[in-house]
């Protein structure tokens, strides 16, 4: 396959492990160890593969490594369910380290997710009967963190402009998209779209100030996705970002999915084990109920 072609098509390693373990981000692989880090310090999590009370509902969550603790099912969440209650059945396809910006670049992001979409439903129509279908997108985290910077920095344009030229039509374009060839592909299941919010920037993260193109150059070879810009510059950046796609999603009828943030609260230890991931406390386990339970 043309390499250009396959990148975000779901490969058959992943589409094994989507199956098997419901996720093929490998921090998925890595919960099965009893002794990985994450099974000692976060929420106790339940094993999908040993849960048999799902309902008629499949969720797949798809984008950055947001999408993989989106996907996780805490026992907590269990403490308040009714006997009879059942859950959606929740899948992610983690397409690498995805921004919102950069999917928005690519000629060919959003055609391979929907091709890969159609595969990885394909499978699962062969083993479990389903009637909806909820796909969850997760992008944007990265952008305020990382790509923002670097397309100011190198376009020589402000925040609000960047923000504006990638997700205002584009992003409706590519909403549409995804809307129409949904329903198209799957014209007997009653399809929804949701955009989940990015989580807000954390405080806790070191912050880099490139004073050069080339200590840019430099870091950027060290280190992938570095932070930029101070903790209030960036809350006005996800202020900023958030409000632009929830636009575009009132435009091309796809839902926004609330983070449970307050405005203007920055990611902490209470809420992430590691200053980027909403993996623990009171917001873990109001996404978990969100997904598993209330869409």
């Amino acid at each position: 396959m043309d390499k250009e072609f396959s990148k975000h098509v779901v490969s058959q390693k992943d589409l094994d492990l989507i199956y098997r373990i419901f996720s093929n981000h490998p921090r998925r692989s890595s919960l099965e160890d009893p002794d990985y880090i994450e099974n000692k310090k976060l929420p106790k999590m339940i094993d999908l593969k040993k849960w048999n009370n799902f309902n008629e509902t499949i969720n797949i969550i798809f984008g950055d490594s947001h999408a993989e603790f989106l996907g996780r099912f805490f026992k907590d969440v269990t403490n308040d369910m009714i006997d009879t209650q059942k859950i959606n059945r929740t899948y992610c396809f983690w397409t690498g380290a995805t921004t919102l910006i950069g999917s928005l670049q690519s000629a060919d992001y959003f055609n391979n997710v929907l091709r890969s979409l159609a595969i990885i439903l394909e499978g699962l129509s062969k083993n479990f009967f389903f009637k909806k279908l909820n796909i969850i997108i997760s992008l944007g985290e990265i952008d305020i963190r990382t790509k923002l910077f670097l397309e100011c920095y190198t376009k020589k344009l402000s925040y609000e402009d960047v923000i504006l030229r990638y997700c205002d039509d584009q992003l409706v374009k590519r909403f549409n998209l995804l809307r129409i060839c949904l329903d198209g592909l799957f014209p007997h299941l009653e399809t929804k779209i949701y955009f989940k919010s990015p989580p807000p920037p954390s405080n806790s993260l070191p912050v880099r100030t490139p004073n050069s193109k080339n200590e840019l150059k430099k870091l950027l070879e060290r280190e992938a996705y570095p932070t930029f810009l101070a903790i209030e510059e960036r809350k006005k950046h996800h202020a900023l970002l958030k409000a632009a796609v929830k636009k575009a999603c009132l435009i091309s009828g796809i839902e926004f999915l609330k983070g449970f943030s307050k405005n203007d609260e920055s990611l902490n230890s209470e809420n992430s084990h590691d200053g980027v991931h909403i993996s623990c406390g009171d917001w873990a386990i109001k996404n978990s109920q969100q997904i598993f339970l209330e869409i």
